[in-house]
C-alpha cells in the first residue's frame, strides 16, 4: 500500500526532487537545475557531503550546500522552524521541546538520520571484561555512579575485585 504524505512534505518533495520513481514509473519529472540548502552541526557533515557527491553522479542537476554553523546544538533546529528562508533542511543535536513543535505549526518534520556512538574505555587495573547496563552508562554520564566499585556496578560483575578508584568521564565539550 501507498502511504498519504501531508501536503507540505508533499509539496516539498515535487519541488525539491529531480525524479521520483514508484514502482518503476515516474511520477514527477522536474528536470530543472536544483541546489538544496542546509545548515547545522559538525558531526554528520562529512557523512552529507559523501552523501551530496554521490547523489550528484546520478542527478547532476542537483546539488547540495551544507553550511555548518559553531553554535549551540539546536541552531540548525531554530533556523528551520523560525527563520527558514532558503533552508531545505537542517541538522540538529536534539527534537523538538513542546514550545517549538507549537511554533513550527506542522511546517518541519523531525526524522532520525545519524546516531552518535557511545565507547566506554576502561583499564584492564579495573578489571579484564567488565559488564554495564545501559543503566550504569546513563548513570555514569549523569554522574550518579562515580566510582568503579559502586553497589551498581559490582553487582554486574560479581566475580570481578573492583578499584575503589573514581570514574573518568570524557564528553564532547564542544557543539558537535
Amino acid at each position: 500500500g501507498f502511504a498519504t504524505l501531508p501536503s507540505t512534505l508533499k509539496n516539498l518533495v515535487k519541488s525539491k526532487l529531480a525524479m521520483v520513481l514508484c514502482k518503476g514509473k515516474t511520477v514527477v519529472d522536474i528536470p530543472t537545475v536544483l541546489t538544496i540548502n542546509s545548515v547545522g552541526t559538525r558531526f554528520p557533515e562529512n557523512l552529507y557531503r559523501t552523501w551530496s557527491t554521490f547523489y550528484t553522479f546520478v542527478r547532476p542537476n542537483i546539488s547540495m550546500i551544507y553550511s555548518v554553523v559553531e553554535r549551540p546544538y539546536s541552531y540548525g533546529k531554530h533556523q528551520m522552524i523560525y527563520n527558514s528562508t532558503g533552508l531545505d533542511f537542517a541538522s540538529t543535536d536534539d527534537s523538538l521541546s513542546p514550545a517549538e513543535a507549537a511554533a513550527a505549526q506542522g511546517k518541519v518534520q523531525l526524522l532520525p538520520v545519524v546516531a552518535w556512538a557511545v565507547f566506554i574505555v576502561f583499564s584492564p587495573n579495573v578489571a579484564s571484561s567488565l559488564v554495564l547496563s545501559r543503566q550504569v552508562i546513563a548513570d555514569i554520564y549523569l554522574g550518579k555512579t562515580n566510582y568503579w566499585n559502586s553497589t551498581s556496578i559490582k553487582n554486574l560483575n560479581p566475580s570481578s575485585t573492583l578499584p575503589a578508584a573514581p570514574i573518568v568521564r570524557l564528553v564532547i565539550s564542544e557543539p558537535s
